[in-house]
């Protein structure tokens, strides 16, 4: 059947006798089937043949598989079964007949057979991959050529045959004294599908057809659809004769149909004759209301004779319904004449048209005017097309194109100069869907075209004027006004500039090889300063949204097959990018009042690992972060979100395997940790300088080691401390601190408590009742601080419930501070609101913090009132706050001021603040000689660096 190998196993049990398949009898039982064929096995369990004879001659024969079971009783004969059936359709066409006679089948075929199709397509996608039969069909009839008689009928639910689908199909053919009649009933047909799981399909529905074959003719009759069916109806009548056989003549009679709201009708005295090398038609016209066809001549080896088609207002919406899954839209009424001959073996066509209003995509084209003329002397076909806008009575012409086609010269096809003015680029965004959302702007060109078919010689100038573009998945857009240049064998961008939304310029330069427009090379290089390079909604991009600033170099060199892209950047002021990340933690916690170890602390569901399609791509990038850019990192669900600046320099490499690679750290210089209890509550941390996030390799192994603490005040009741109780009830600053460490996606988290402002002896005191050694117990006491705002204790049901209702008034609290905070993002907002009991006031608590002047002064503290419900007395103004300047716009020289409260030190202090002013100047270092290096020479290392960082 083809080169192909296969292999084909069974077991035979073999019952039978015969010397040839007409006079076989007995039974073959094949098991275990198996047929193998490029790497495929078709599997059968059981094929089963039975066939007997009489002493008549008459055979009963049946045959049970899994793929079709068949029934066939009567006389048949197997070798001249094609030739019966082919002799008998001869019989009922005249023009068939030898010398006007009946040509006799002394076959003497009579039988009656029934099929019943199952798992046909298993065969045929291995036979026949054109055709598919819907299993549960069925087909029967009878077959007698003595008596002239032929019974068919089938029915199947699909079938297919090259792509055309039938919906609930029907056959029933019948024999009569000179004629057969053929009818065929289908639900549905789709011609074909446009693109697969477009849900875009041609076809028309409850479509029949009725034939009659006799003398020398088929009669027939075609409808579709319902006659009140303005969308799509039909309704054909004509013959086929074989009077001049072997040429076929087609007529139309009565015929009409409807499309697209529109009647159309085909007029009489028409005919078609399709022969060997020769289609010739006779007035062959289709009229609708305003429009018409007019199709007449002959297209055959003479290049004398020319077939012609006459436009008159024909509308070229008719053809969107073939083009639309292309993207392509067209409308404008088309008037004119087009002829097709026979040119030295080739169709050659020549054509006098105009379109008005023509549409291209929904945009306004004007008048086009179309001319193509044949020059037998030069053997040259010139071509003309022009489209005419008029705009204020201004003529614009979005196309010009103009030359001459040499069929016969091999070395010389085009000389042709395709000119574009103004021409609108928004109707070529469909073809370019999968790459840019939106596309806007104009186009002037203007380009010469040479050279043969198989080498064409391409050059020009493309100037782009106001365009912009926003690709897929970006929430942004670029806008460049620049010129292309176009040589035969290259592209070539030359400092071409490029503008984000804000007006920030990226540079482009360098150019793109190619042969033909095939084996392209790239050499591009992009020179990026505080440029949008990223920017896009979770919505869409679900592994990393956000918006990144970048200034630095990008390029691409190499085959676009094998494309190498390098990278050296930093990240600038703005950019704020989000990482989620695709598992779940659930921190689990135990009763507020009652505590015991958590069965699982932390669960983890599995990452699914995302391969990267980029086949012929090798990404190799180095990122510059900085503090000025933010990263905010979602670590597993509901375990909590990382918000902050930094710096650190991170290498991102993916090679064609798709293997992606990320080494580098990033230091966590400030920020937030929004830590998730359950559904219960989320608090936001203070992320302490010095974490960071280590990269060594696979990103799905990244380790974490953060330290991210909040401060509250609360007494020290519960702890059972043997203090004074004006100690143990005052309130006082306590810092808890929660550390996750490890594996990213997988932290081992522990939790710590500090007492910052807190006199030593009493610190003493506390240690001995807290052992911070013991896990649990600061999972305990964490847990209770930041739901309750207290110590874990156990007392009386009425101290319980009074913690309970101050819990509640904390909880509001920080539902308050959360809706505060979210309106204004440079602004941190807190309220927190603590009701007095028998031993301590209520308390009213603000806390504020934010940064000014281009974040180069940080305000954070809290102000505190207190005071004993229902007393005629003062109420107490307590407050912290922090003030902190950066004289340098690096950092390294900062001025603090501060303001604290007293009342943790009571015992050794009577003032009731304490403030202070200092300045400081901090600076990294790896030695002694580089702490005391000079500026001036540490500047031109940088330089240096920097200069030798550029590729080229």
């Amino acid at each position: 059947r083809n080169d192909s190998l296969c292999e084909l196993n069974f077991k035979l049990r073999a019952n039978f006798m015969g010397s040839q398949l007409e006079n076989m009898q007995g039974a073959v039982d094949l098991t275990e089937v198996k047929y193998i064929e490029k790497g495929k096995d078709y599997l059968a369990n059981r094929i089963f043949l039975n066939t007997l004879l009489s002493p008549s001659g008459e055979r009963t024969l049946s045959l049970l598989s899994p793929f079709f079971d068949a029934n066939v009783k009567g006389k048949i004969q197997f070798a001249q079964l094609g030739y019966s059936f082919t002799l008998f359709f001869n019989n009922y066409l005249n023009s068939f007949h030898q010398n006007g006679q009946l040509l006799e089948d002394t076959s003497g075929q009579n039988f009656v057979y029934d099929v019943k199709i199952k798992r046909l397509n298993e065969l045929t996608s291995l036979f026949l991959p054109w055709l598919k039969v819907s299993n549960d069909s069925r087909v029967k009839g009878e077959f007698d050529t003595k008596d002239g008689i032929l019974g068919l009928d089938a029915q199947t639910d699909t079938l297919s045959v090259y792509g055309i689908v039938m919906n609930a199909f029907t056959l029933h053919a019948q024999s009569f004294r000179e004629a057969i009649t053929i009818e065929t009933n289908i639900r549905k047909v789709n011609f074909f599908e446009m693109q697969q799981d477009s849900g875009f399909s041609i076809g028309i529905e409850k479509f029949s057809l009725t034939s009659n074959v006799a003398y020398d003719s088929i009669h027939y009759k075609i409808n579709w659809g319902l006659p009140d069916d303005s969308t799509s109806y039909g309704n054909l009548n004509g013959y086929l004769s074989f009077s001049q056989y072997p040429d076929i003549i087609i007529q139309f009679v009565e015929s009409s149909f409807t499309y697209d709201n529109q009647t159309y009708s085909i007029e009489h005295d028409n005919e078609i004759m399709i022969g060997n090398q020769t289609v010739a038609i006779r007035r062959l016209k289709i009229a609708g209301k305003d429009e018409s066809l007019l199709i007449e001549g002959a297209y055959s080896p003479d290049p004398t004779q020319r077939l012609t088609a006459n436009f008159k207002n024909f509308n070229l919406s008719h053809a969107e319904i073939f083009l639309n899954s292309y993207g392509i839209q067209i409308g404008g009424l088309l008037s004119g004449i087009v002829h097709l001959q026979n040119e030295n073996n080739k169709p050659l066509v020549q054509a006098e048209v105009g379109i008005e209003n023509l549409a291209f995509n929904r945009q306004d084209m004007g008048f086009m005017e179309i001319s193509s003329q044949w020059n037998s002397q030069s053997k040259a076909l010139s071509i003309k097309a022009k489209s005419t806008v008029i705009y204020e009575q201004i003529q614009n012409h979005p196309i010009d194109l103009s030359g001459y086609y040499y069929p016969s010269d091999p070395n010389q096809n085009f000389d042709i100069v395709l000119k574009t003015e103004n021409f609108n680029l928004k109707p070529l965004q469909p073809f370019l869907k999968m790459a840019i959302a939106e596309l806007d702007g104009f186009l002037s060109s203007e380009i010469q075209l040479k050279g043969s078919t198989k080498n064409p010689q391409i050059q020009g100038k493309l100037k782009f004027i106001r365009t912009r573009i926003r690709p897929q998945f970006f929430s942004t857009s670029y806008s460049f006004s620049d010129e292309i240049k176009i040589e035969p064998s290259k592209i070539i961008f030359d400092q071409m500039k490029i503008n984000d939304s804000l007006g920030n310029i990226a540079i482009c330069d360098g150019n793109i090889t190619h042969k033909n427009f095939k084996d392209m090379h790239l050499n591009l290089r992009l020179n990026l300063q505080n440029f949008i390079l990223f920017n896009a909604e979770p919505q869409q991009i679900k592994y990393v949204n956000g918006i990144a600033f970048i200034s630095g170099q990008i390029r691409a060199f190499g085959p676009v097959n094998n494309l190498t892209i390098e990278a050296n950047a930093t990240t600038e002021r703005g950019s704020n990018i989000y990482v989620p990340l695709s598992s779940t933690v659930d921190v689990r916690t135990s009763d507020f009042v009652y505590f015991k170890e958590p069965e699982d602390t932390l669960q983890i569901k599995k990452v699914e690992r995302t391969n990267l399609n980029v086949t012929g791509f090798n990404i190799s990038s180095v990122f510059s972060l900085t503090p000025q850019a933010k990263i905010r990192v979602s670590l597993p669900q509901d375990a909590g979100i990382i918000e902050g600046s930094g710096e650190g320099v991170m290498t991102v490499e993916v090679n064609s395997r798709g293997d992606l690679n990320i080494t580098g750290q990033y230091e966590i210089q400030s920020g937030s940790f929004l830590f998730n209890l359950q559904n219960i509550l989320s608090r936001m941390l203070e992320i302490e300088k010095g974490s960071n996030i280590r990269f060594s390799g696979d990103p799905l192994n990244a380790e974490i080691d953060l330290r991210a603490s909040f401060t509250t005040r609360t007494t020290l009741n519960g702890l059972g401390l043997d203090l004074d109780s004006t100690i143990t009830s005052a309130r006082i600053p306590v810092k808890t601190i929660i550390r996750l460490q490890n594996k990213l996606l997988n932290p081992q988290i522990t939790f710590s408590i500090q007492f910052p402002k807190i006199d030593p002896d009493i610190e003493r005191a506390v240690y001995t009742k807290l052992d911070t050694t013991n896990q649990m117990l600061m999972t305990q006491q964490f847990v209770s601080l930041l739901v309750l705002n207290n110590f874990s204790f156990a007392v009386t049901n009425r101290s319980v419930a009074n913690s309970i209702g101050i819990s509640s008034f904390q909880m509001l609290s920080n539902q308050i501070s959360n809706l505060l905070s979210q309106i204004s993002q440079d602004f941190d907002i807190g309220i927190n609101y603590r009701p007095g009991d028998a031993i301590s006031s209520q308390e009213l608590e603000l806390m504020l913090s934010t940064q000014l002047f281009d974040q180069r002064v940080t305000i954070d503290g809290n102000l505190g009132v207190m005071g004993t419900q229902g007393a005629n007395q003062t109420s107490n103004v307590v407050g912290d706050i922090n003030v902190e300047v950066m004289v340098t716009r690096d950092g390294k020289l900062r001025l603090r001021a501060f303001n604290r409260s007293n009342t943790t030190e009571m015992l050794t202090v009577s003032a009731p603040y304490t403030q202070g002013v200092g300045l400081f100047y901090r600076k990294d270092f790896n030695n002694l000689a580089e702490l005391f290096r000079k500026k001036r020479k540490e500047v031109q290392k940088e330089d240096a660096s920097g200069n030798s960082s550029v590729l080229n």
